[in-house]
């Protein structure tokens, strides 16, 4: 409507003054220990520091897109993976 307002074609929005109900908050239900626990046990050593990451609040979406695009960076019981945050703030 706003466009058609702009282009002249109504003389204004009937619908300007209409507040739109709030949109509902999205809650997440945790992974209980348990399901945590089987994840990582079914993952294997090459994806369990991916799963392990994902999991946790460590990495945020597109942090844990970055590195899965990369899973060799992750092989070996021994491999660590670090996120430099915004300023001094370093998660690993």
């Amino acid at each position: 409507m706003i466009e058609a307002e702009l282009d002249r074609v109504i003389a204004h929005n009937p619908a300007r003054r209409i507040k739109l109900p709030p949109k509902p908050k999205r809650l997440v239900d945790p992974f209980t220990d348990e399901q945590v626990d089987s994840m990582l046990d079914a993952a294997g050593d090459r994806w369990r520091g991916l799963i392990a990451l994902g999991i946790g609040p460590v990495l945020r979406s597109a942090e844990l897109r970055a590195v899965s695009s990369s899973p060799d960076s992750l092989d070996g019981p021994d491999s660590t993976c670090m996120c430099i945050g915004n300023g001094i703030r370093c998660r690993s």
